[in-house]
C-alpha cells in the first residue's frame, strides 16, 4: 500500500511538473504573441508615416491632384455618383438627368438634361459646372427660379379664388 501510494506521489510530482512547464510554455507564448502584435503594429505605423510622406509630396511637387481629390469630394456632395463623378474627374462630359444639391443639408434641385464638366480655371485650379456655370451658382439660380415659379403660381391661385360680382 506505501508503495502504492509512492508510486501515486511520484505521478502527481510528475503531473505538477508538466503542469508547470505547460504553464510557464504558455506565459511565453503569450509574451511572444505581445511582442509580435507590438512589433506588426510598429511596423505598420511605419508604412502609414510612409505613406503619408509620399502623399504629401505627390500633392507638394503636383498640386492638381489634390484639386482632383477636392472635386472628387465635390461631386459625390451635389449628388453625382461614383460612375458619373469618374467620368468627371477623367474631364469627360457628363449629361445629367437627376437631383443636385448645393450641400447635403440643402434642398435639392432637378436637373433635367444638363451638361457637367469639370473646367480647369489655372494651372492648378479644377472647377465643377452645370451648363457652363459653377455648379453652386447654378444651384442656387435653380432654387431661385423654383421660388419664383412658386410664389406666381400662389398670386395666379390668390387671383382666381376671390369672390366676383
Amino acid at each position: 500500500m506505501e508503495k502504492e501510494n509512492e508510486q501515486l506521489k511520484g505521478e502527481i510530482k510528475l503531473r505538477d511538473s508538466q503542469i508547470d512547464k505547460l504553464k510557464a510554455d504558455m506565459k511565453q507564448q503569450n509574451e511572444n504573441h505581445a511582442d509580435d502584435i507590438r512589433y506588426t503594429k510598429l511596423q505598420m505605423q511605419k508604412t502609414i508615416n510612409e505613406q503619408e510622406r509620399t502623399i504629401n509630396k505627390i500633392l507638394r511637387w503636383f498640386p492638381i491632384v489634390g484639386e482632383y481629390l477636392r472635386i472628387e469630394k465635390e461631386c459625390f456632395e451635389h449628388g453625382f455618383n461614383e460612375e458619373q463623378t469618374d467620368k468627371l474627374v477623367h474631364g469627360q462630359t457628363l449629361n445629367f438627368r437627376g437631383y443636385l444639391q448645393e450641400n447635403k443639408r440643402s434642398a435639392k434641385v432637378w436637373a433635367e438634361s444638363v451638361t457637367a464638366k469639370v473646367v480647369k480655371i489655372s494651372k492648378d485650379s479644377l472647377q465643377l459646372t452645370i451648363e457652363h456655370s459653377p455648379i453652386v451658382l447654378w444651384i442656387k439660380q435653380q432654387v431661385e427660379r423654383t421660388k419664383q415659379e412658386r410664389q406666381n403660381e400662389e398670386q395666379k391661385m390668390s387671383n382666381h379664388h376671390g369672390f366676383h360680382l
